[in-house]
């Protein structure tokens, strides 16, 4: 089809299409945490944006030296520092099984600008429609999550 197409470490879609992004702008320059590991590698992502660690989905300003982080080829990496960085580049692909891989690291598509469990019910008619969503339904989700509280920091 020519849409996007971002890796996961779920064993049954290594590769998911991505079917919305809920920001897309390139000339944006935002805060973001810049979390690097004990090997190195690091990986910079929103604050409020979830990523694995310690097992469970967290918002990445939350993310401590010492938390682990799972890879890909399911390795597991130890927090050695993180940071507070101005970035260039907003970007939030979502996929049917809500994470991917971003420089190597196992993320989710969704932040806490909301429950999970409501991000993943406002999602499921574009997962359902995959990549031909009408714009007036994308449209209609943003204007309904404008009104809904908050999501917690890790679940």
């Amino acid at each position: 089809d020519g849409g996007p197409v971002v890796g996961t470490l779920d064993t049954k879609f290594p590769e998911a299409p991505v079917f919305f992004f809920s920001h897309k702008n390139s000339a944006a320059i935002r805060p973001f945490v810049r979390i690097t590991t004990d090997d190195g590698s690091s990986i910079a992502l929103s604050g409020s944006h979830y990523i694995f660690s310690n097992g469970k989905l967290t918002a990445a300003r939350k993310v401590a030296v010492g938390d682990v982080l799972e890879r890909e080829g399911m390795e597991v990496v130890v927090v050695g520092k993180e940071e507070n960085v101005m970035m260039r580049g907003l970007y939030n692909p979502h996929t049917a099984v809500d994470e991917m891989v971003v420089d190597g690291f196992r993320v989710s598509c969704l932040t806490d600008a909301m429950p999970v469990q409501l991000a993943r019910a406002l999602l499921w008619p574009m997962k359902a429609a995959g990549r031909g969503v009408p714009p007036a339904v994308v449209d209609a989700v943003r204007w309904v999550a404008r009104y809904i509280p908050k999501g917690q920091e890790s679940y």
